[in-house]
């Protein structure tokens, strides 16, 4: 696990009172938007804008928290069930199918934040046109593959990137005009579990597969 240092913790703290008092002022701009007695385009537009503050700053937090988990063994089944859940409150025409038994899985991880991560993959899909998305295992010798596989357009430009991370590490640089934050959450969250990333296009059916791996590891 990487160790919390106290500049972690200073920083987590910050980000903290900052997504509290930032989310309390853009609650107080919304309720006094949304008392307007006359609808013109600035109301849509502030409330659309509104929301986004409140997302980035979501993700902020989301980002800081991958900085400092808290990993035990976890029962994998009961992640991918949670993580399923919230898929299905916040996008719930994104279709979610989990192919393979992963009751008998018990990495070693911090499942809260594994959630996050998985999270941001799907808002990722629905942004991108996706109507379904799967999640599958393989083992490796290095620990266990997590492969996230969705039908949309699959990621742009990976061909004449070496790296298929350089075209997005760029922050503000996305085909949906996004922060780039959410891929750079699931990659904190592969690294700081010690275990690996990767961004590829599926040969098969097309569609973009992100794949993280998680070691094998002994309980502390």
């Amino acid at each position: 696990m990487v160790e919390e240092s106290e500049f972690s913790i200073f920083l987590s703290s910050v980000a903290s009172r900052l997504r509290h008092d930032l989310k309390g002022g853009l609650i107080s701009l919304r309720m006094g938007l949304e008392a307007l007695e006359t609808e013109d385009d600035l109301k849509p537009i502030l409330l659309e804008r509104a929301a986004d503050l409140e997302s980035l700053a979501d993700k902020m937090v989301s980002l800081l928290r991958m900085g400092h988990l808290k990993p035990h063994p976890t029962r994998m089944s009961a992640v991918l069930a949670d993580w399923k859940n919230r898929v299905a409150e916040r996008w719930p025409d994104l279709e979610v199918e989990l192919l393979g038994d992963f009751s008998e899985d018990r990495p070693n991880v911090d499942g809260d934040a594994l959630v996050l991560a998985l999270c941001e993959l799907a808002e990722n899909a629905q942004l991108a046109g996706s109507s379904r998305v799967e999640v599958h295992k393989t083992e490796q010798g290095s620990g266990l593959e997590l492969v996230f596989d969705d039908d949309g357009p699959g990621f742009s430009d990976v061909a004449s990137a070496p790296d298929l991370t350089a075209f997005w590490c760029e922050l503000g640089r996305s085909d949906w005009q996004r922060s780039g934050i959410g891929l750079s959450i699931v990659e904190r969250c592969a690294l700081a579990h010690e275990g690996g990333f990767a961004l590829a296009n599926r040969q098969d059916k097309g569609g973009a597969r992100v794949t993280i791996t998680l070691p094998h590891r002994s309980s502390p």
